[in-house]
């Protein structure tokens, strides 16, 4: 099995790799130009030291944006090896089960932002340190993975921290939970997409980015129907049990929250059921 994942792996490489670095090299020629411009202009407008915290966080999003391109880009390979009708054939009778070309999907999707995220390591300790040559009175000895340890925006934090009681704790709760489940909220994006592009045989990316972002406001309608109506429900006369109220709301928001890896599990085992379907095809 191992053997047919590392032959599907070198199949996708050796069919994709020139394309595949001609975009991570405009990547750099692009990240090039525009830190320069950016840093002249915030060191000539705004020079103060806040300059290694603005360029830490331009970066950043930078390289965020890329990782989205890159998604997009690898997800034309899934058309190419299972919707494209000129394409897939070939591909879906190279030996390997459908599990098996599963995890070759995924590894691809793995592998694309593993790259980046490689790339914007690399990328960040050698602008700091060109910019520490050219600034050297500011502290350029920034974190690279500064977003992980992140928490609660400090405006927010403090709010919290001004109120106490179950309120306050259960939305702490709820932030913390939305924090520690931000990886398995990635993942479920990306799962739910690709379960969308295997659904079309011709312009699987445009029909599936309208679908996902009309997914998206429907669920954003629906959140705000449910707390209007909860809104509605509550017993305002009554001002020890609204406090309550709203904690069980929180609460049961947080637990959907928790639940996020088994959400990823069904949509993940959805397009697993889609690979296979194909194959049998």
């Amino acid at each position: 099995m191992t053997k047919r994942i590392l032959t599907l792996l070198k199949y996708d490489w050796l069919l994709n790799k020139r394309k595949a670095l001609t975009i991570l090299g405009m990547y750099l020629i692009v990240y090039i130009c525009l830190t320069l411009f950016y840093f002249y202009i915030k060191g000539s407008v705004s020079s103060t030291p806040q300059l290694p915290f603005i360029m830490q966080n331009f970066i950043h999003s930078y390289f965020s944006v890329l990782l989205i391109i890159t998604g997009l880009y690898v997800t034309t390979l899934l058309h190419q090896k299972f919707t494209n009708p000129q394409s897939s054939t070939t591909y879906l009778a190279l030996p390997g089960t459908s599990t098996e070309k599963f995890i070759v999907l995924l590894a691809d999707y793995a592998i694309a932002i593993a790259a980046v995220w490689v790339m914007y390591i690399i990328v960040f300790i050698a602008s700091m340190t060109i910019f520490k040559l050219n600034e050297p009175s500011y502290d350029w000895d920034m974190n690279p993975f500064f977003f992980l340890t992140s928490k609660i925006p400090t405006e927010l934090d403090i709010a919290i921290s001004n109120q106490s009681g179950a309120l306050a704790d259960s939305i702490s709760e709820l932030i913390s939970a939305s924090l520690y489940m931000s990886f398995f909220t990635s993942l479920l994006s990306l799962s739910y997409y690709m379960v969308l592009n295997m659904c079309f045989r011709t312009n699987g990316q445009v029909k599936s980015i309208a679908l996902y972002f009309g997914t998206i406001v429907l669920l954003v309608i629906i959140c705000i129907c449910t707390v209007l109506s909860f809104a509605t429900k509550l017993h305002y006369d009554v001002d020890d049990l609204l406090p309550e109220q709203f904690c069980t709301f929180l609460d049961v928001i947080k637990y959907i929250t928790y639940a996020v890896p088994l959400y990823c599990a069904v949509i993940l085992t959805i397009l697993h059921i889609q690979i296979r379907f194909k194959q049998a095809k």
